[in-house]
């Protein structure tokens, strides 16, 4: 089932006894929601935005109008700047720690509270295949995201946005100071733009 369904029936009432009427099965409360992503963060201590797609799939209760949504992303690169010279590549993951949790208004205002840790899967000193950071180097408390937005139309994309912290990091070998003078902080942002899946 599509936001475009959904969506569809939402406009013709806002009723939930009716709502529920519509969806399909006789007993289904629940709508199945598949989504594409594209993720563009800016992180501050950087000046750098950095971009990704990926997949969403969620759970949207018609009597409650509660969302519960699972969002997988690729992973992403930046460069690795110094005096803005790109000196390595990030290799960076976003990895959800539990369900995006939401609600939808009737206002069609969406908001949705999202935790993850942030992953720097490696960072690799440009032309050495080497992985200066190992293999586990985390922010080390999850990253909470409050993201809001608002459906404007029955066939259209919608984008929610967050501003956020970005902790400390930990894990990340020699580095791990290093890692976190460059990337955490405060004043971060995140734009992510969802489409119907087919």
């Amino acid at each position: 089932m599509t936001w475009r369904t959904m969506l569809a029936a939402a406009a013709v009432t806002t009723s939930g006894a009716t709502l529920l009427a519509m969806a399909p099965g006789a007993h289904a409360d629940v709508w199945k929601l598949n989504h594409t992503a594209s993720v563009s963060t800016y992180i501050k201590s950087m000046n750098q935005t950095v971009t990704t797609t990926g997949t969403q799939s969620a759970d949207f209760d018609l009597e409650t109008r509660k969302i519960t949504a699972y969002l997988k992303t690729k992973d992403a690169t930046a460069p690795v700047k110094i005096a803005g010279l790109p000196l390595a590549q990030a290799t960076i993951r976003i990895e959800p720690v539990s369900p995006a949790t939401g609600t939808l208004a009737y206002s069609n205002d969406l908001t949705v509270t999202q935790k993850l840790n942030i992953h720097i899967v490696k960072i690799d000193p440009l032309g050495l295949p080497l992985n200066v950071v190992g293999s586990n180097c985390k922010t080390s408390t999850p990253v909470t995201m409050k993201l809001s937005g608002k459906l404007t139309g029955l066939f259209d994309p919608f984008t929610l946005k967050s501003t956020f912290d970005i902790p400390q990091f930990s894990n990340c070998a020699l580095l791990t100071p290093i890692v976190s003078k460059m990337v955490s902080g405060t004043g971060n942002t995140a734009s992510i733009t969802f489409k119907a899946a087919a």
